[in-house]
C-alpha cells in the first residue's frame, strides 16, 4: 500500500494540537528556540538544567531552554516517539534540529563510546514511509566539523522499528549497503527534515555489539559521559 503522498495535506497536522493545546493555556511559553538539541536519556543533559535553565511544560517528556537552545528528552522511544516530537515543535517554530542518540555497533572496527556524525541513514522504520519515498536519507544541515572533537567520524547506519528483529541476514544486508551502526531514529529525523526542508544532523554513539552475538555495553557510565560531553562541544561550537 503507498504511504508517501507528498502532494496531500495531512488530516490531521500538528499545528491542529499546537492549537489545541495553546487555546486551553498547556504551553508554559509563548516562543522556543530556533534550534532544538534532542537526546532520549535525561542522564545526558541534567548537567544543563541548574542554573539558569527555563523548564518547559506542555510536552509529553522532559525540556528545559538554556543558552539559546531548547533540550529534550524522556519522549517515546523510536522513530514514531521522535518523529510525534519533531512535528510538535515544528509548529512551535522549531526549524534547527540535533539528534544525539546511541547505537548498534556492526564492524568490529569500531569500539564502544566513538561518537559518529550519521551522513546517511538506511530506513527501516515503517514512519519514513509517510515522508519520503527514498531508502536512505541525508542530513539537512552538517554539524559533523566540531574542531575540538577531534574523534568524531563520518558514518552510515540503518534505522529500525524493530530491534527484536535485528535478524543476521537482514544486518548482514545491511552492511554491505554500507552501514556500521544500527539505531532506530536517524532515518525518519532525516526524511522528516527534507519533506519539511527544515535542518537536521544526527550523532550517534556507539554502544552495544552486534557484529556476532549480542553483548551489551560494557561501560554504559562512559557512554553518558562521553555524550555529555559531546553535548557541551555542540554547545560551544553551536554558538
Amino acid at each position: 500500500m503507498q504511504s508517501f503522498y507528498p502532494e496531500s495535506s495531512s488530516v490531521v497536522r500538528s499545528e491542529m494540537i499546537v492549537q489545541w493545546k495553546k487555546e486551553r493555556n498547556i504551553y508554559n511559553f509563548e516562543k522556543l528556540p530556533d534550534t532544538a538539541v534532542i537526546c532520549v536519556d535525561y542522564a545526558i543533559l541534567k548537567h544543563l538544567n541548574t542554573f539558569g535553565a527555563q523548564k518547559i511544560k506542555g510536552i509529553k517528556g522532559k525540556y528545559f531552554v538554556k543558552n539559546q537552545l531548547l533540550f529534550c528528552s524522556e519522549f517515546d522511544n523510536g522513530a514514531p516517539g521522535i518523529i510525534n516530537l519533531l512535528e510538535e515543535l515544528r509548529a512551535l517554530k522549531v526549524e534547527t534540529f540535533i539528534f544525539l542518540g546511541s547505537a548498534g555497533v556492526l564492524s568490529s572496527e569500531i569500539t564502544e563510546t566513538s561518537m559518529f556524525f550519521v551522513k546517511a541513514a538506511i530506513s527501516g522504520n515503517g514512519i519514513t514511509a509517510f515522508y519520503s519515498d527514498q531508502q536512505i536519507h541525508y542530513p539537512a544541515d552538517d554539524f559533523s566539523k566540531i574542531t575540538d572533537f577531534p574523534e568524531l567520524k563520518d558514518c552510515i547506519c540503518y534505522s529500525t522499528d524493530a530491534p527484536y528483529r535485528e535478524t543476521r541476514p537482514l544486518l548482514n544486508e545491511v552492511a554491505k549497503m554500507g552501514a556500521q551502526l544500527v539505531d532506530m531514529e536517524c532515518a525518519a529525523v532525516y526524511a522528516f527534515a527534507e519533506f519539511y526542508s527544515l535542518k537536521a544532523s544526527c550523532f550517534l554513539i556507539a554502544a552495544d555489539n552486534l557484529c556476532q552475538t549480542w553483548v551489551a555495553p560494557k561501560d554504559f557510565k562512559r557512554i553518558i559521559a562521553v555524550q555529555k560531553m559531546f553535548v557541551d562541544k555542540l554547545i560551544y561550537n553551536f554558538g
